[in-house]
């Protein structure tokens, strides 16, 4: 199957990788996914990732000046396919591990730890006979499953030493892919059927995500203009 083909026919890509059904019956109940499916937020995520590159959420003025920029980096490509279009892969394959892993937690009811690592191991798993792609374009779908909840260990830390710690650290961590995941953490958040307490911190967190990113560009400018 190409990656075209995948993009056009999600529901029968997924198949190829994991029963519609079982994404359908998994029900989260958690703060960032209330009481909906697995399948259900992944088609909600891949439906943001146009509006979230385009800035036509709410919460993203500070990325407004860059606009243009984000839009070039996205439509560039990585060899064969342009980073929006992996990006947009990686957003349908990202919690094909919540489904086995799905369990009941004692505070948020039913949580996925490890879900995203399980996640890029069915990808890798399944991909080279489903999906198969140049390698430098398979990696990068991979490691942007396998890492997209990294970025809750500054979002979710407590006490400003610890989240500048953890900050530091993801961005050592990532500093190749580093827009590329903020950018999918922000589709990931606008595709999640978030609770109350999580809705009134969305603000504060875009604007964190947002600043980020805008910085990760203005460093790739003084870099170009070097």
């Amino acid at each position: 199957m190409t990656i075209t083909d995948f993009l056009a026919n999600p529901n029968e890509g997924l198949s190829e990788f994991i029963s519609i059904d079982s994404m359908k019956q998994a029900i989260e109940e958690s703060s960032w996914n209330f009481h909906r499916s697995v399948f259900d937020h992944t088609m909600k995520v891949f439906g943001a990732v146009d509006k979230v590159i385009s800035l036509q959420v709410p919460y993203l003025e500070l990325l407004k000046p860059i606009k243009q920029d984000i839009a070039v980096y996205v439509d560039t490509t990585l060899g064969t396919h342009s980073r929006r279009v992996l990006l947009k892969a990686a957003v349908l394959l990202h919690d094909l591990g919540k489904v086995s892993l799905m369990c009941t937690g004692e505070r948020e009811g039913t949580g996925c730890p490890g879900h995203a690592e399980e996640s890029r191991r069915m990808f890798e798993l399944k991909s080279s006979n489903i999906l198969p792609l140049p390698m430098r374009e398979h990696n990068y779908v991979s490691e942007i499953i396998g890492k997209h909840h990294d970025a809750d260990r500054f979002i979710c830390c407590q006490g400003e030493e610890q989240c500048a710690f953890e900050l530091q650290k993801y961005r050592d961590e990532n500093e190749s892919m580093l827009i590329d995941l903020l950018l999918f953490y922000l589709c990931d958040f606008e595709g999640s059927k978030i609770n109350f307490m999580v809705e009134r911190q969305k603000p504060l967190i875009w604007k964190k995500i947002s600043g980020l990113i805008f910085d990760a560009f203005k460093e790739r400018r003084s870099y170009s203009a070097v």
